[in-house]
């Protein structure tokens, strides 16, 4: 199904903005968070306001129940998805405390890009070696 426009782009810029302002400061706020708590700690307020936020929020909706029909392969690809996104916080905070939040946060956004090119060339040889180890396969791909 395609997404169907309500007219209520004004609203929908104003979200954008209030999220662009967040995003922005967020930052400078965790570095003076630092100040006060380990990142580990401070991510698990993070989570624990988000999941009790969210729990409210479905409670509300009526919606817990998706949970009750998720099977267990789903549930450990869950775990899987929460625990690597539980890593990225505690990295991106540990760059935060160890360097300005202006790097800390060029290098989360240029993440995606770097993890795009660090992994082209392992991909191009999965893809034309098939069957061969990578060292193996002599390219002219660099």
């Amino acid at each position: 199904m395609l997404h169907q426009a309500s007219g209520r782009w004004k609203l929908g810029l104003l979200l954008a903005l209030v999220t662009a302002a967040c995003w922005a400061t967020l930052p400078v706020a965790l570095k003076m968070s630092l100040s006060v708590l380990d990142p580990m700690t401070l991510t698990w307020f993070r989570f624990a306001f988000a999941a009790v936020f969210m729990g409210l929020w479905l409670l509300g909706k009526r919606r817990m129940a998706v949970f009750g029909d998720l099977q267990p392969k789903q549930w450990r690809w869950l775990l899987l998805a929460t625990v690597l996104l539980i890593g990225n916080y505690i990295g991106y905070l540990l760059g935060v405390k160890y360097t300005s939040p202006g790097n800390a946060q060029l290098l989360i956004q240029l993440a995606p890009l770097l993890i795009t090119i660090c992994s082209a060339r392992p991909l191009w040889v999965l893809l034309h070696c098939p069957g061969r180890p990578m060292p193996s396969c002599r390219s002219n791909f660099y």
